[in-house]
């Protein structure tokens, strides 16, 4: 997942401390599920096997963070904790062997993260606000929704996931760049939010 915030907000108490707000959209890109053989397209004429469709899809998504910035006073490292949420998802496209029939099937989640990074540069960070991170971030998933989309309905199958089918937290590992009210950042979790043995 790609992170770019396109505006931040700071309001500070000193130098070395000093809260920060930024709203920021997502850009998933997911690879295509693996080959199964096994797992059928429901379309108007029966059953039929499903096929990937592209080599890979993208989804956006959105969120919203609160960071406090605890400054070292050397102006060249700092700690950032912080309170985030995002809605993102990941899709996979799909089609009969005969590409008779198209299907986009997407999951999304609500999450809340508790991010902590490592901040570091080689000038003043608290002056120029340019600077490389590095940490981790703990998650929590809520309202992990299935939507799909076929290519003979107009309407949308959009429905909750059982408890059974999905993870409920993850480990996330950060690594970005800031440079004044931009900040880019690409966000690697560690398991899916929707449970891969579920049967």
């Amino acid at each position: 997942t790609l992170i770019l915030s396109v505006v931040s907000f700071a309001q500070k108490s000193n130098e070395y401390r000093y809260f920060g707000i930024k709203p920021f959209l997502t850009h998933n890109i997911s690879l295509p599920a693996p080959e199964n053989s096994q797992v059928l397209i429901k379309t108007p004429y029966g059953d039929m096997i499903k096929d990937n469709n592209e080599i890979f899809s993208y989804t956006p998504g959105g969120g919203f963070s609160l960071v406090y910035n605890f400054d070292f006073k050397t102006d060249r490292f700092g700690i950032v904790f912080g309170l985030e949420t995002q809605n993102f998802g990941f899709k996979n496209h799909y089609k009969s062997v005969d590409s008779a029939f198209k299907i986009t099937d997407q999951y999304r989640a609500l999450q809340v993260g508790v991010p902590v990074y490592v901040k570091f540069g080689s000038q003043n960070i608290y002056r120029n606000q340019s600077y490389m991170i590095f940490g981790f971030q703990l998650n929590q998933f809520f309202m992990i929704q299935n939507i799909q989309k076929v290519s003979w309905s107009s309407q949308p199958y959009v429905g909750l996931l059982p408890k059974e089918e999905i993870r409920k937290s993850s480990v996330s590992l950060l690594l970005g760049y800031n440079y004044n009210v931009y900040f880019v950042a690409i966000q690697l979790i560690s398991s899916n939010y929707v449970n891969p043995k579920y049967m």
